[in-house]
């Protein structure tokens, strides 16, 4: 599972495996892909790891809801990057400047 990441722009898209939602006060939340499956943490609530890409994306959108005021940090995966050979960088968007997230199987 992947997070296919699509800013509004129109420009290329990448895949990710993690995004952090960054507010002065740090990292409030979190999402990721992994070999078990879809995780986030929101405040002291942890999930327990799952497959269904149907929950996932219901999950992130309610991550993006709570959190339009946070910046969101895109931590791309190092296999399958969609825009050249930038494996070691990460994409910050600003509040109110989220892209498209689509949860990938």
């Amino acid at each position: 599972m992947k997070f296919n990441i699509r800013p509004l722009d129109g420009s290329s898209g990448r895949l990710a495996d993690r995004i952090s939602f960054l507010t002065a006060a740090g990292t409030v939340a979190w999402a990721a892909m992994g070999n078990q499956g879809f995780q986030f943490a929101d405040g002291d609530v942890t999930s327990v790891p799952h497959r269904d890409l149907t929950v996932a994306a219901e999950q992130i959108a309610g991550l993006l809801c709570r959190h339009q005021d946070a910046s969101l940090v895109i931590h791309p995966t190092s296999v399958g990057i969609a825009r050249g050979d930038e494996a070691t960088s990460a994409d910050v968007y600003p509040p109110g400047a989220q892209p498209r997230i689509i949860v990938q199987g």
